[in-house]
């Protein structure tokens, strides 16, 4: 079986998110039964509560939970999503800023609407990351500064 050189999942932000939840049911919990906070200054708790319930509902919506990069072909699986490609069908790929220090992706298929979001991934062995790779692969310009929204 042929190794993917890149392979992007979006199993391990669910899983921290269902370990956020559940730590703060948690707290919650511990809070009322104890009596350290009371049952009217749980407003805190509650909204506090609704921000990190955002995080797991904001990535279902997501079309893409997996994507596999190979030599020839890429491999994209997710919400009413499973195609295989090969990187000519790759109309444009945008490098974003997610966080500090994290940068993300935006690619975009030829013959779909969707933009696909993912993190930039590295691969230590050939020492480049995707979005450089994705380049050379697809053969656009490398310096894209208009947003896909």
């Amino acid at each position: 079986m042929e190794k993917p050189v890149f392979e992007f999942s979006s199993a391990p932000a669910f899983i921290s998110s269902a370990v956020a939840i559940g730590a703060l049911a948690f707290l919650v919990a511990f809070s009322l039964f104890y009596g350290v906070v009371s049952v009217e200054d749980t407003t805190v708790l509650f909204i506090f509560a609704v921000v990190t319930l955002l995080g797991p509902i904001q990535l279902s919506f997501r079309p893409l939970r997996s994507a596999r990069f190979y030599d020839d072909r890429a491999e994209f699986s997710g919400r009413k999503l499973k195609r295989t490609t090969s990187y000519s069908e790759i109309e444009r790929v945008v490098k974003s800023k997610e966080s500090l220090n994290r940068t993300g992706l935006r690619i975009k298929l030829r013959g779909d609407d969707r933009v696909l979001l993912m993190a930039n991934l590295r691969n230590s062995e050939i020492k480049v990351d995707l979005y450089s790779w994705l380049i050379q692969r697809t053969a656009s310009e490398a310096p894209v500064t208009q947003d896909l929204a």
